[in-house]
């Protein structure tokens, strides 16, 4: 399909922190994840990391669908740019400009 980033740790996102950010508070919480707000660990930017639980692979399939489609259509004034994505084996994180 596309590259992924793999996060330098393979645990699950208990940790508050994932390959380049740094997870905080939940901003919504969804049936699927959860939206929380994460700060690059090196630029100090601020983004959204939408955080996907995706036990079930029908969610799965579609999460990733969702971040191709996101990949395709580029940088857009009217849509929320996919910044990056992780995934562990129990969750996939599309981190998204705020």
């Amino acid at each position: 399909m596309f590259p992924f980033h793999q996060p330098s740790n393979s645990r699950p996102l208990r940790l508050h922190s994932i390959g380049t950010v740094h997870l905080f508070f939940s901003i919504l919480r969804g049936s699927y994840g959860t939206v929380k707000k994460c700060i690059h660990k090196t630029k100090g930017n601020v983004y959204a990391a939408k955080v996907i639980k995706t036990a079930n692979h029908n969610i799965r399939k579609t999460v990733l669908r969702e971040i191709e489609i996101m990949r395709s259509l580029g940088p857009h004034n009217k849509v929320v740019e996919l910044v990056d994505a992780y995934q562990t084996p129990f969750e996939i994180v599309m981190v998204l400009e705020l």
